[in-house]
């Protein structure tokens, strides 16, 4: 079995507290660690095109998670960054609460692979697990929560082909 989220979720693409405040400056933090290996595209590329999402409707899908997603020019390759805010963001979510957990998912525009659209599935049913949103926020370090993710998404869905 593949593991998606696992494959593209590594330590260095968790940040255990988030420092933005705000809808934006969460999504900038985000697009920061996305593009931080120094390839194309740069991180404003990237939160551009998350905006211009979040523009067609939130990505905050209620009980305080946010999986804001966007193709990006010249992405070369599927990235998530997963963010925590203890304090919570309010990002117009669905359900008018603020955002304690965020996924971005950053998938390439020329990609003819729906990897991307796989893991915004399984993030969904993920955070609706039983305990995993708690679970997640009573982590304090990149290492343990990848495991959680990891763990967590082999549980789920050990019977589904990748």
């Amino acid at each position: 079995m593949t593991l998606i989220i696992a494959d593209h979720l590594g330590e260095d693409h968790i940040i255990p507290e988030l420092s933005g405040e705000t809808k934006v400056a969460v999504l900038r933090e985000l697009c920061e660690v996305a593009c931080r290996d120094g390839n194309t595209p740069t991180h404003e590329q990237a939160l551009a095109a998350m905006l211009e999402r979040e523009a067609l409707g939130s990505t905050g899908i209620g009980d305080g998670v946010a999986i804001p997603h966007a193709k990006i020019p010249d992405l070369n390759e599927l990235r998530i960054v997963l963010g925590l805010s203890h304090k919570g963001v309010e990002f117009d979510a669905s359900d008018n609460a603020p955002v304690h957990l965020l996924f971005l998912i950053a998938a390439p525009v020329t990609s003819k692979s729906r990897d991307h659209l796989q893991v915004l599935a399984r993030l969904a049913r993920m955070v609706r697990a039983p305990g995993f949103r708690s679970e997640v926020m009573e982590l304090n370090s990149a290492t343990a929560i990848q495991h959680l993710v990891a763990q967590m998404e082999r549980e789920m869905f050990e019977d589904t082909a990748a």
